[in-house]
């Protein structure tokens, strides 16, 4: 945006102005502890309903004129849903697009809702198939939120904001920031965050407004033509302040809605998660020793205490919703809890949070793991907030039905590894090992506990013999024009076949070549493959294993730099045009094997041959007469030619 700099001195003084009557003492502070909260609508307090559906949401927000929402249209058979448990063990209300499937308020006054000068809206919802998700004001005099613009005014053409993103078909913690520059024409600055991360800046100018007067507030209703929500809602909180430009406000909101439904905030620009008390509870930047929170940026959740908002305490916390590689549930156990009863955080602003290294769910480590044991890749980090006081024992519940884990697994061959010195290696004797608590082998569910400090980080492990393979070694090797992969197995049950898969970025992974399995075996089996077409750079590799049952596993990662095609890409020859009987200079600066180098001349003729091993070479040109020639380099299934001129 661009402000002239005498509007900007405009700006600034109305800004502290508007700052001034909104901040004061007339300003209210909500239990949320931010100020001008005037709308808190959620799924788990205040909402009536019986077996035909919710008929009232009550707005939670302490204050005088409270605005809770009812359905009197009498069309039970439209009434929205109530959900229990759907989020992360919290509940929420299911909309199907239907005009009377509908909770509103008629008595809204537009002074409390503030929409022109600024609104900060938080929401945790998904959409099915979009449509409005609340409206506030009457006629042209309105304010719509649609799961794909928003509208400022009724009418259809006035004041649209069409998102960057849309709301999607999963869970998502959403923030839609309105802020007025106070400077005309009055232009409104928008701003839209998916689950922490900005997704759409702009301004746009503004030639309607929200009533004054006393206006209704509907959720999940239509306008005019535009389709109705269709989708779940868990909360809503509308506050009359401007958080556009407080990001440490925006933070603290986002990471209290992130946290309680179990939704990671999106890893892009290394979001914060921060307390009302100003306290970053995952700090992607700090290196503990093995390895910075930023590398373990995957599914991060946890539970905590803020009194900040309504007293409430999120006892326990699925790894990731959304997700089918959700893998652990936390619950504070100290003092005799227990993970059905938690107890009680010590002290206000507490926070126990983990996060995980994106490793698949294969146990094929086992290189770092006690003897006999293998390692699962997946890695967690734990990150502390203590304020004072200590945390003790947390309890995880585990649920390894999606590893390659053997079902009917003993108990006692799972194990639960601390890396206690922080130093990358669970195999010092410093290191903790922990057994399981309890395990249905059937299931592959089970628990353990222990009391983590910050910065460590823990992982699992699993007896050799209860995994369909036993990964005895797994080698990259590039060459000229290849990548041998080799790896072998010490053990095999139930195996039906490996496939050799390769990324260039470790996320996207395609199938090369498959090679079948031994079945059971107890013998050292050994495999290969040739990739004659890696990528110029890092090529990573991975072995994916298939039992005769479907189920899957995967080895470790490994990478490897293929420079064969780079070195000739890369090659020049100097000085070039040349004297008769000078020496010509060759570099090839990434070569590390053997290059064939030709002189031909311009009838094809090959007049010399040489073999130039690592990054330079000479070409004699003494027997050349003057005029044009041809320099062949070949590497393998590689070749480049290069126009030389001796004058």
């Amino acid at each position: 945006m661009t402000i002239n700099t005498l509007n900007m001195k405009k700006a600034l003084l109305l800004l502290l102005l508007f700052s001034a009557t909104s901040y004061g003492l007339r300003a209210q502070v909500s239990p949320g502890c931010q100020q001008g909260l005037q709308l808190w609508y959620a799924a788990d307090t205040g909402v009536t309903f019986t077996g035909s559906g919710v008929t009232a949401w009550a707005d939670r927000e302490t204050k005088t004129q409270t605005y809770n929402l009812t359905n009197t249209t009498g069309v039970t058979a439209s009434l929205p849903s109530h959900n229990a448990s759907q989020l992360n063990g919290h509940p929420t209300i299911g909309f199907d697009n239907n005009n009377e499937d509908q909770l509103y308020n008629t008595s809204v006054l537009a002074s409390d809702f503030k929409a022109i000068a600024y609104m900060s809206c938080y929401m945790v919802l998904n959409a099915n198939t979009g449509g409005q998700v609340f409206q506030h004001g009457t006629g042209s005099n309105r304010v719509i939120f649609m799961t794909n613009e928003t509208r400022w005014g009724g009418k259809a053409a006035d004041n649209t904001v069409s998102f960057t993103n849309s709301v999607g078909s999963s869970y998502e913690v959403k923030s839609w920031l309105v802020s007025s520059q106070f400077v005309p024409p009055f232009n409104q600055i928008y701003q839209i965050s998916t689950n922490g991360v900005v997704d759409d800046d702009e301004t746009q100018g503004s030639s309607s407004n929200v009533s004054t007067t006393t206006d209704s507030f509907v959720v999940g209703a239509r306008h005019s033509n535009r389709a109705s929500f269709e989708g779940e809602i868990a909360e809503i909180m509308i506050y009359k302040s401007e958080h556009y430009l407080a990001t440490a406000t925006k933070a603290s909101i986002e990471t209290y809605l992130a946290l309680k439904y179990g939704i990671s905030k999106n890893t892009s620009g290394n979001p914060t998660y921060r307390n009302k008390d100003g306290v970053t509870l995952w700090d992607y930047n700090t290196d503990c020793g093995n390895g910075a929170y930023s590398t373990f940026s995957n599914r991060i959740t946890g539970i905590f205490r803020d009194n900040c908002f309504g007293t409430l305490e999120f006892n326990k916390s699925t790894n990731s919703v959304g997700t089918s590689t959700a893998v652990l549930t936390g619950a504070l156990t100290d003092n005799g809890g227990t993970f059905a009863n938690p107890n009680s955080f010590q002290a206000d602003f507490q926070a126990f949070l983990w996060g995980d290294n994106g490793g698949t769910l294969s146990f094929a480590n086992a290189s770092d793991a006690p003897t006999g044991f293998t390692r699962l890749n997946r890695v967690w980090k734990v990150d502390e907030t203590l304020n004072s006081s200590t945390i003790g024992q947390i309890t995880f519940e585990i649920d390894l039905s999606g590893s390659d884990i053997n079902a009917g697994t003993n108990q006692s061959d799972v194990i639960i590894i601390i890396d206690r010195n922080n130093d990358g290696d669970f195999t010092d004797a410093g290191d903790e090992t922990i057994n399981l608590s309890s395990w249905n082998g059937t299931t592959r569910i089970g628990q353990f506990s222990a009391d983590f400090d910050d910065c460590e980080t823990f992982s699992m492990a699993v007896r050799s013999t209860a995994l369909p393979v036993t990964w005895s070694k797994f080698n990259l090797e590039a060459g000229d024009d290849r990548v041998n992969v080799v790896w072998g197995t010490s053990t095999e049950i139930n195996n039906s076949h490996f496939e050799v898969q390769r990324s260039v970025d470790g996320k996207t992974w395609t199938t090369l070549a498959t090679r079948s399995g031994q079945g059971t075996t107890h013998d050292y089996t050994d495999y290969s493959f040739i990739d004659y077409t890696p990528v110029v750079g890092v090529n990573y590799y991975r072995i994916k294993q298939v039992d005769f049952s479907g189920v899957e596993s995967f080895s470790v990662v490994e990478s490897v730099n293929f420079m064969g095609y780079f070195a000739l890409e890369k090659s020049s020859i100097f000085p070039n045009p040349s004297s008769n009987g000078s020496t010509v200079n060759m570099e090839l600066p990434f070569n590390k094997g053997k290059v064939t180098v030709s002189v031909v001349d311009i009838t094809g003729n090959e007049l010399s041959t040489q073999v130039i091993e690592g990054a330079s070479g000479q070409l004699n040109t003494k027997d050349l007469s003057e005029g044009l020639y041809f320099v062949k380099m070949q590497k393998g299934n590689a070749s480049k030619v290069v126009r030389m001129v001796v004058n």
